[in-house]
């Protein structure tokens, strides 16, 4: 398998790549990138602070009165990636074990 090096990936590319990484089938890489994020104190949630302009919260605004469904979908995404992020320390869990 190839080593990627994820210490060149900036911090939305982390994220980005967090998201989208199948865990189950590519353990090891989960692993890597979940540690480069956990080195760089990058949180996975929206729980940083972070500036908010006028055109942000009116979009904010807006964007939620759509309709319940990105709510719904939101949340199926954030219990996912919670769930990654278990399978994960499991993982590693398991690897300082040994």
């Amino acid at each position: 398998m190839i080593k990627i090096d994820y210490s060149r990936y900036s911090d939305d590319e982390l994220e980005d790549v967090w998201q989208q990484i199948d865990d189950r089938n590519y353990p090891e890489r989960a692993v890597s990138i979940y540690l480069a994020m956990k080195n760089r104190s990058i949180a996975r949630f929206d729980n940083q602070p972070s500036s908010s302009t006028f055109e942000d919260e009116l979009l904010a605004i807006l964007l939620s009165s759509r309709n319940r469904f990105n709510d719904d979908e939101y949340e199926f995404q954030q219990r996912e990636l919670s769930d990654k992020e278990k399978r994960v320390l499991a993982i590693i869990g398991d690897n300082i074990k040994q």
